[in-house]
């Protein structure tokens, strides 16, 4: 045999095992069970030729404000659209906070049958009607949990039977090398036999080394979206009119969706490391430490690796997801040590080798999750007379003068040898002299092109690395994609207006790019749909800048010089600035449709969830509720007592015996009801009399005598609502694309809404205690519309066609506006909302 033959079967040999052995873990969903995420069937064929449809959707764009620019001339395409077409308030949800709103635009249904009545509900740990109950907040964009893992990897079998799956790995891999070497090469038998045996032997180790990626408890973490109900998309898919859909809230995971959807999720997306959005502050100020932030974030120290060989070279760490694979090994060790040791047939003798290797093991663990997060390294060199700064990140370098922004960069988070977590990384250059190097590390993204399958960002899964790959560059896919959070911890990350203007501006700019993209491949899709922040998360956190009376409105502040947008304006003028990026962007899809680039007759739609208003003063519920005399303090305790001793939190301090009502989440009042409630005073008889007693009494609350009143409107679920989440109850919800019946505990009994400038206070959220039951908002997030009556929180609607006959409009019409436009009978959906009929789709 010549060795040119022997290292081409050599070479096939490796190939062979290679092939054979499966892919990385947990990168793909498995094909042996297509049903479990649907989305990755094969988009069917549209039935026919069908009209465009795009909708811009701006989150918290408000009425009064946009008509105000537009009078003062600052919004001229906006101007345009509405002489063209139709301008009009549109009604927002109650209550009106983004994930209860989009909810309602996506279904066309009420919240009772979304499930979401806010970013906050309570949660009742069980049993009820017992002291040891109890009940807390519990966060609304998603609920964490851990699924069967068969689903999210190539190969279920090796999750099933490990040890028969390696042998069939290492006996395939050896009997169709053997065939390989001796029948198609011509090998001698000998010769093949030993190839095939290493072939084998490689297939082995390949499959040995797939296996041990895997979580060995069998479950991957897991996200169940709290919304539910059907998306009017869904109903056209079903009827082959495909829509395109980008940063979508209230949709993730997105994995129950049809052949004829492409969807990138939006508000509601995790980063890499499954949280909400954690960030990171860099920086070798002596006098900085090493702490959290209050929104999320994390100041770390640096320091130069040797000022005097390297002057200015700095090495960080980058902080990706927990390592739950190595998690779950430990655990499994475990718990298999510990069902071995209940053996009866054990000695004594064995049976203390198992408690000492058990006990060894958690040594282990607690060594190691004081490290569990995985971070992989990066370096930077600082030039501090040139204000610029140089990073490596796996290689990839980039040089980032003082105030500017990388751009978006892979990096890798190694769980195991043969898995790791993506995400793509930006630096933001904050400080680099003589005096101080800070770096803001935003947070890291999901990488659109390489989403783990646990983690899905878009259907089908390759979509959003279709349109990265469109635009020629990675895009944020966080959620939350607007730097609020550092902003709001302003003194201790030192991050500036201006950077969170810049940002904002980022955002859009990748937004516009695949819009772009999307409308030069119109051929794909019927409907298009885009949704964009900046404008909500421009009014929170800017408004005190905006708004004279705020206060903590700063004239000097308020008039400091940012650059954003390619333009100079000062700090007031921010929001009215963020309008005019909207009216760019809603003027170039203007003059694509006008072009012709979307076909004959395509119906444009300009919408927000809903409006704003200032936030200067906040209203604790509690304080309110206890000073009326229906929640009472253990012990006895006044407000400030509670204070003095520390049990002003989390609903900790309530005397439940005495207690008929408490409030938590934003704006909402629960009554202590018996049978429900951990420890309900209130009988199902005394429900309708007290609930119309409150309800009275809270309207009647004024900002001190004589001052305004402060609630307009006091709304019971049963009012608001129906369907079947609105009330305690087992409901039918969708985990992982399966349908499964829960438990839940229902909406609060009464949703209250402030006039504007009120809202609900910071320590009302969680279930705490103020000082006093309306103070003054003292944060930087100084805007809102959460526990504002819903009539003074419009929302918009533009069109650029009239409307066949004139009529007010909610959110919850614009769904079945859509799919009635495509013909489908909306008798046959789900529907609450009513059809706005245009000028030729009569």
């Amino acid at each position: 045999m010549s060795s040119r033959t022997f290292i081409a079967g050599l070479l096939c040999a490796g190939w062979l095992a290679v092939s054979a052995a499966p892919a990385p873990a947990l990168g793909a969903p498995s094909t042996a069970n297509p049903a479990a995420l649907p989305a990755a069937a094969v988009p069917a064929a549209p039935a026919a030729e069908h009209p465009k449809t795009v909708i811009l959707g701006f989150d918290g764009m408000d009425f009064a404000l946009t008509t105000q620019f537009m009078d003062e001339g600052l919004l001229p395409n906006f101007q345009r659209l509405a002489e063209q077409g139709l301008f009009q308030p549109l009604e927002t949800s109650n209550p009106a906070q983004s994930p209860v709103s989009w909810a309602v635009f996506n279904t066309g249904t009420n919240p009772g049958k979304t499930g979401v009545a806010g970013f906050v509900s309570r949660k009742i740990n069980p049993p009820a009607g017992t002291s040891k109950g109890s009940v807390g907040p519990q966060p609304m964009l998603g609920f964490n949990t851990t699924v069967d893992a068969a689903p999210f990897v190539r190969f279920p079998m090796a999750l099933e039977n490990r040890v028969a799956f390696l042998a069939i790995a290492s006996v395939g891999a050896l009997v169709v090398g053997l065939l390989l070497f001796r029948l198609l090469l011509g090998i001698p038998t000998l010769f093949a036999v030993i190839l095939a045996l290493g072939a084998g032997g490689l297939g082995g180790w390949m499959a040995d080394g797939y296996v041990k990626s895997l979580p060995a408890d069998g479950k991957v973490p897991y996200v169940i979206n709290p919304m539910q109900g059907t998306n009017f998309w869904s109903y056209l898919d079903s009827e082959g009119v495909r829509l395109r859909g980008i940063q979508v809230a209230s949709t993730y995971p997105p994995d129950n969706e049809g052949p004829n959807t492409q969807l990138l999720a939006g508000l509601g997306v995790p980063d890499v490391g499954g949280s909400p959005g954690t960030f990171y502050v860099y920086t070798n100020d002596p006098w900085a430490f090493e702490k959290g932030t209050g929104a999320g974030g994390e100041i770390v120290k640096i320091y130069e690796d040797d000022p005097d060989a390297r002057p200015g070279f700095f090495e960080g760490e980058l902080v990706g997801p927990r390592n739950w694979i190595r998690r779950a090994d430990f655990d499994h060790r475990i718990d298999t040590l510990e069902s071995r040791k209940d053996d009866p047939e054990l000695s004594t003798h064995e049976r203390d080798r198992v408690e000492e290797e058990i006990n060894r093991i958690r040594s282990e663990r607690k060594a190691w999750s004081s490290k569990e997060k995985v971070v992989t390294p990066f370096g930077m060199n600082a030039d501090r007379s040139g204000g610029a700064v140089s990073f490596d990140v796996a290689g990839h370098k980039e040089t980032v003068d003082r105030g500017g922004w990388s751009s978006f960069i892979p990096v890798a988070f190694e769980l195991t040898d043969s898995y790791s977590a993506y995400g793509i990384v930006r630096f933001h250059v904050m400080e680099c002299d003589d005096d101080e190097v800070r770096i803001f590390v935003p947070p890291i993204s999901i990488d659109p092109e390489r989403p783990p399958a646990h983690l899905p960002i878009s259907s089908p899964p390759e979509f959003s690395g279709e349109l990265a790959r469109a635009i020629g560059h990675p895009f944020e896919t966080l959620g939350w994609a607007c730097m609020t959070n550092p902003l709001k911890d302003i003194e201790d990350t030192e991050f500036t207006a201006e950077s969170f203007l810049q940002d904002i501006g980022i955002n859009l700019d990748w937004r516009l790019e695949i819009l772009d993209a999307s409308f030069d491949d119109a051929s794909a899709w019927d409907v298009y749909y885009q949704v964009d922040g900046g404008t909500d998360r421009t009014a929170h956190m800017l408004y005190r800048e905006f708004d004279p009376e705020h206060p903590l409105y700063d004239e000097e502040y308020a008039n400091t010089e940012v650059n954003a947008f390619g333009r100079t304006f000062p700090l007031k003028r921010a929001i009215p600035e963020v309008y005019k990026e909207a009216d760019r962007y809603v003027g170039h899809v203007l003059d694509r449709i006008e072009g012709g680039d979307l076909g004959e007759g395509a119906l444009l739609l300009v919408v927000s969830d809903h409006g704003f208003q200032s936030f200067r003063r906040g209203v604790n519920l509690n304080n309110v509720l206890h000073d009326l005399g229906y929640l009472h303090i253990k012990d006895g305790m006044s407000v400030d007592e509670a204070f003095d001793a520390g049990r002003s939190k989390l609903l900790m301090y309530v005397d439940w015996e005495r207690t008929q009502a408490y409030s938590l989440g934003l704006g909402k009042v629960f009554i202590n009801l018996q049978g429900r409630e951990p420890q309900g005073l209130v009988s199902p008889d005394e429900y309708d009399v007290l609930i119309e007693k409150l309800r009275g009494e809270l309207l009647q609350l004024t900002d001190g005598d004589g001052g305004p009143q402060v609630v307009t409107s006091a709304l019971r679920r049963d009012e608001l609502y129906d369907g079947p989440w609105w009330k305690e109850g087992e409901a039918k919800r969708l985990v992982a694309g399966r349908e499964e019946s829960v438990h839940h505990d229902g909406f609060a009994d009464l949703f209250l809404g402030y006039r504007p400038y009120y809202r609900v206070s910071w320590g009302n959220t969680m279930g705490d205690l103020n000082r006093a039951a309306i103070v003054d908002n003292d944060k930087h997030w100084s805007g809102d519309h959460v526990s504002v009556d819903p009539v003074h929180v419009q929302g918009i609607l533009f069109s650029n066609r009239k409307l066949a006959q004139p009529a007010t409009s909610g959110l919850i019409d614009i769904g079945p506006t859509v799919v009635r436009r495509y013909g489908i009978d909306l008798g046959r959906t789900d529907m609450d909302g009513r059809p706005l009929v245009f000028q030729g789709d009569e």
